[in-house]
């Protein structure tokens, strides 16, 4: 029988390419054949976007992706071993307190991953293991003099990770971009990105919320000024090697 990586994917567009991202570096390291995908909890996430990697990515692309029903049904493995990671990864159960000591557990032959998995510091490893994956049709025309100005409302705004005082990082950041350039909306919330730059900002195209639209032209613009989202800088890592952005993260 295969080796296998199980993968709860949960979330957003933003945390399942983290979480596939992982399962892709696990894969290498472990030598593992196959990756499953366990979407049964995707309709946990209240903003009900469902399973959006191949929004991103192509599928046929990755022949050695499955889809698996709910492994345990009744409780999340990675709260459950969260208070004793080593044990953890010593069976095979990585989460974000553990996902470092896949050194510990070599050689193993089935993994579950369960987490967020947001670390930066493997950004460039990531990036190398998705981006053979990519959709063909990601990369749109966007005309060469638009800068794209990302902003994330939605449940951002009710948690207060976006809120009206990040106007200060757009108006910072828009004085880095060359003058008489076309500036795009591209968001979520259009009555919150107007309620926090329509005084400050005459945007020339505004893109009403559409996902698949929205990662696609953050992905294509040449420059872009991206919200504190995993969903906008994902687009921005992606296309680092053509495009050039301004995180809010990084402010």
């Amino acid at each position: 029988m295969p080796g296998r990586i199980i993968v709860r994917l949960v979330g957003g567009l933003g945390n399942q390419l983290y979480q596939l991202s992982y399962a892709l570096f696990l894969r290498r390291e472990f030598d593992i054949d196959v990756i499953s995908l366990d979407v049964t909890k995707m309709g946990n996430y209240k903003e009900r976007w469902g399973l959006m990697i191949f929004d991103v990515l192509d599928q046929h692309k990755i022949d050695f992706l499955e889809f698996v029903p709910n492994i345990l049904s009744s409780v999340r493995p990675g709260r459950v071993m969260s208070f004793a990671p080593h044990v953890a990864a010593n069976i095979g159960l990585f989460t974000d307190l553990n996902q470092e000591l896949y050194l510990e557990s070599k050689n193993r032959s089935c993994c579950f991953v369960d987490g967020y998995f947001e670390q930066f510091s493997r950004r460039s490893e990531y990036l190398n293991l998705l981006r053979p994956f990519l959709r063909d049709d990601l990369h749109i025309d966007v005309p060469e003099n638009v800068t794209v100005i990302n902003v994330r409302g939605g449940e951002f705004r009710n948690i207060g990770r976006s809120k009206l005082q990040d106007r200060e990082f757009y108006l910072h950041a828009i004085k880095t971009i060359p003058a008489h350039e076309k500036l795009w909306l591209v968001t979520d919330d259009v009555s919150f990105s107007f309620e926090m730059l329509g005084k400050h900002l005459d945007f020339d195209e505004v893109i009403l919320p559409d996902p698949f639209k929205n990662f696609r032209i953050i992905y294509s613009a040449k420059r872009k000024i991206l919200s504190n989202s995993t969903f906008a800088k994902w687009a921005g890592y992606l296309s680092s090697e053509f495009s050039s952005s301004i995180y809010f993260s990084e402010f």
